[in-house]
């Protein structure tokens, strides 16, 4: 008897093994299955996330995420090994939530928030096939998943200013006599800007996810670990500006070709490593985690095997809900936009203005927005005296991916002949009462140029690119008015912006109702399909 006893014994734990792994096998095919038909479902925007690190340097980041994130969930097999998979259908809960996530994205054409709901989605459906226990023991990877968006490009202009005053003080404090506009800052030997490029936005998102990702691996306490974070985002910000420093005393002393030149080699290499090992350098002497520790959320080693009593059957069938769930979010999507793509292109209407304005027909004027996604656009030019305000519409007739009066490709400054010194708001009277409008103020050779401006979504006014995005997706969601439109008065001068915001006071006041004639061109086709102006 002892024998036998022996050899159950002996048989017992690989058969137990043997069902372990024959749960993860099951439920690896579904999620892999289930994982593949959501990321066919959402093909384009993944697609536009890609071309985005391939494009872009600031995301040049985005293809180590996936890869990191796997090691990640590898390194911790050995405690993934004692869970069983346990689906659990709250992951549906999660995952509708991110779809109806992704439908706000897509119906207010915000395409990041279509990839974090994505990234979410992708999450929801390893917690409705896994369980609860083996996702929390993957919570960290996973959640690593969403550096994978490309996210932050709109901390453009602000972190362009944030560089400009550092590079102003450092200048002042070595004693070079500096005088700034904005992000064009003038020293004795030239004039130099803070252009997009040397914002900084590249090297602050990479700084990011890698303070995350340290975070993680080398504290334990989320003191530390906040501490850490702080130190990832503060460090590149005030590094970037003193590299902005070093090259414009680089070029004062040497040349600014040769300046530039070095400025591509520091920056993409040199200083970006330096700065790294700076960082990791301060966060590894308040480290309480080595690097042969676990991570606190892959359980103890000790800890017995939890298996579950599931079935197959249930793996498959929770994978076969994601899929469902995932699906709905796609179809409806593509039957509203199906009934908005037949709204007609709005003819765009001739401004009417009052007093001693007067149309001209022909303007020398260089200036004109870049709205590449716009059904049409016009530029108008009016006169009073010495006076000239440039009015510039352009409208959509509804508002989808690449054409709505919201993206990062619209512009007010070509950054070539036209660039930028300064942002923010004024107060204007539009249609005979108050609204906040966003101020552009620009420079060229020989002058400078105010531009104001505001969008007219569902009918409404407003200036606050986030409102817009909310009516766009009132207007979509609730069958409101489909055609949208950006309205942008503009007038140059010689000495003083305030040349210019005065003769802008003044055209507005002469102006006619906007508002009623964009109302009524939103439901008059155009008898031209193409582009006005």
């Amino acid at each position: 008897m002892i024998p036998q006893v022996e050899n159950d014994r002996l048989t017992a734990r690989p058969l137990g093994a043997t069902a372990g792994q024959g749960q993860w096998l099951t439920a690896v095919s579904v999620l892999v299955v289930a994982t593949a038909v959501l990321l066919f479902q959402f093909r384009d925007a993944l697609v536009a996330m890609v071309e985005v690190w391939h494009n872009s340097s600031s995301f040049n980041h985005g293809y180590a995420i996936v890869p990191i994130s796997a090691y990640l969930i590898w390194e911790r097999r050995a405690a993934l090994a004692k869970l069983s998979p346990a689906p659990s259908y709250w992951g549906l809960a999660v995952i509708g939530a991110f779809a109806c996530a992704w439908l706000v994205g897509r119906f207010a054409g915000i395409l990041m928030v279509q990839q974090f709901a994505i990234v979410g989605m992708i999450q929801g459906l390893f917690l409705t096939v896994l369980g609860w226990r083996v996702a929390w023991a993957m919570a960290f990877p996973l959640f690593y998943l969403f550096f994978a968006v490309p996210f932050g490009y709109f901390l453009v202009p602000q972190l362009q200013d944030i560089t400009a005053v550092i590079v102003v003080w450092a200048l002042r404090l070595t004693g070079m006599p500096v005088f700034s506009d904005g992000v064009m800052i003038s020293i004795p030997s030239g004039n130099f800007e803070v252009a997009e490029a040397c914002s900084g936005l590249r090297f602050l998102i990479a700084s990011t996810a890698l303070g995350f990702l340290c975070a993680n691996l080398l504290y334990r306490s989320w003191i530390r670990r906040a501490a850490f974070l702080v130190l990832a985002l503060a460090i590149p910000i005030l590094a970037n500006g003193m590299r902005a420093y070093g090259i414009i005393m680089l070029a004062h002393y040497t040349d600014s070709e040769f300046a530039t030149g070095v400025d591509h080699i520091i920056y993409g290499w040199i200083f970006f490593a330096f700065v790294t090992v700076i960082l990791l350098a301060i966060g590894m002497t308040f480290r309480d985690r080595g690097p042969a520790q676990d991570s606190a959320d892959e359980g103890s080693p000790e800890a017995p095997p939890v298996r579950s009593s599931v079935g197959p059957r249930a793996v498959v069938l929770a994978g076969v809900a994601s899929v469902l769930v995932v699906a709905g979010a796609p179809g409806f999507a593509a039957y509203t936009e199906s009934r908005l793509a037949t709204s007609p292109i709005p003819a765009v209407p001739v401004p009417s203005v009052g007093g001693t304005w007067i149309p001209k027909s022909v303007s020398t004027v260089t200036w004109r927005p870049e709205f590449p996604g716009a059904d049409a656009d016009v530029l108008y030019h009016f006169v009073s005296g010495r006076a000239q305000v440039d009015h510039y519409i352009a409208f959509y007739s509804y508002q989808r991916e690449g054409a709505e009066v919201v993206q990062a490709q619209n512009r007010f400054s070509d950054d070539v002949r036209w660039r930028r010194t300064g942002w923010g708001k004024a107060q204007a009277t539009v249609d005979g009462g108050p609204l906040n409008v966003r101020s552009v103020r620009m420079v060229t050779s020989g002058g400078g140029r105010v531009a104001w401006y505001w969008y007219w979504v569902d009918g409404e006014f407003t200036a606050d690119p986030r409102m817009a995005k909310l009516l766009q997706l009132r207007a979509t969601l609730l069958n409101g008015i489909p055609a949208a439109a950006v309205v942008a008065v503009s007038a140059e001068y010689r000495e003083s912006p305030d040349e210019a915001v005065a003769a802008l006071r003044e055209y507005l006041e002469d102006l006619a109702p906007i508002g009623p004639v964009l109302k009524r061109a939103a439901t008059t086709p155009s008898p031209d399909a193409g582009r006005h102006g």
